[in-house]
């Protein structure tokens, strides 16, 4: 089954069919402007979560340093690692699970059946 969006009737000589790769069977019509905005915001968002996990791990191995250098017999380090990390794990399935369930394909197909709805009244 495959799903398009009316933007294909607005810019029929720019519209582009862009496949999720996680989700082969739905096509949106993107024209090259679009693509590249989405690409450009994904590549961010990534890179954002990449730099989130990097300062994650330089600071805990500084406050582990820190820890067994000051007190090495009352380990406090963890308390910020468990935390932290449960940050990290929400930013990382904000980036790469939510995105999927929540993204645009989620965006336009509720977008079509609000439209859907407001016809049939």
């Amino acid at each position: 089954m495959q799903a398009s969006v009316g933007r294909e009737k607005r810019l029929p000589e720019r519209a582009r069919n862009y496949k999720y790769p996680w989700c082969c069977s739905v096509t949106i019509a993107m024209n090259e402007d679009e693509r590249y905005h989405w690409a450009k915001k994904r590549v961010e968002d990534i890179r954002g979560f990449y730099t989130h996990l990097g300062v994650y791990i330089v600071i805990n191995v500084l406050l582990l340093t820190i820890n067994l250098v000051t007190s090495p017999n009352a380990l406090w380090f963890y308390w910020v690692t468990i935390f932290w990390g449960v940050g990290i794990a929400f930013h990382a399935m904000g980036v790469f699970v939510w995105d999927r369930f929540f993204g645009r394909e989620w965006e336009e197909r509720k977008v079509r059946e609000i439209m859907e709805r407001e016809e049939q009244k």
